[in-house]
């Protein structure tokens, strides 16, 4: 019965061996994604730094004088005015894009929570069972240790 406790409890760790390896090749996939996010995040604060680097030079230049109303003529505001209605108009288009794809996202952001918040649940109950298991085992290993000292 020992020897067949000991095979129980090799099979049983080798099956679990076999999983932990499966688990732990999901993570490495899960974290090469989570690098390529962090690319393009570090992008999107570079865009971010160049843009304010931009404006800083043209808020300066306005401040110091380098760059005045009165450079402005009829023809530089038309083309001005023409452009921005341009670039709004743009805008507008993929803030209409984004607000369909940003309400479908939101969507899945919220089942994610409910399911996280599941799984913590879940989490926080398996501990509470692996502890008790423990204790058990605990308790069982005392058993042993007495019966060996007794005889």
């Amino acid at each position: 019965m020992a020897n067949e406790a000991k095979v129980d409890f090799l099979e049983h760790r080798s099956g679990l061996n076999s999983r932990v390896e499966a688990v732990s090749e999901e993570m490495s996939k899960v974290n090469a994604m989570l690098i390529e996010v962090n690319h393009h995040i570090m992008e999107n604060n570079a865009g971010i730094v160049a843009f304010n680097a931009k404006n800083i030079e043209t808020n300066n230049k306005l401040l110091d004088g380098t760059i005045s109303a009165s450079d402005a003529t009829p023809e530089s505001n038309a083309a001005r005015v023409k452009s921005n209605t341009d670039r709004i108009a743009k805008i507008k288009g993929v803030a209409e894009a984004n607000k369909g794809r940003i309400a479908t996202l939101l969507e899945k952001v919220n089942a994610n929570r409910v399911e996280i918040l599941k799984n913590t649940d879940a989490i926080y109950a398996r501990r509470a069972e692996i502890q008790a298991n423990r204790a058990k085992m605990l308790g069982n290993a005392k058993k042993i240790s007495d019966k060996l000292r007794a005889g």
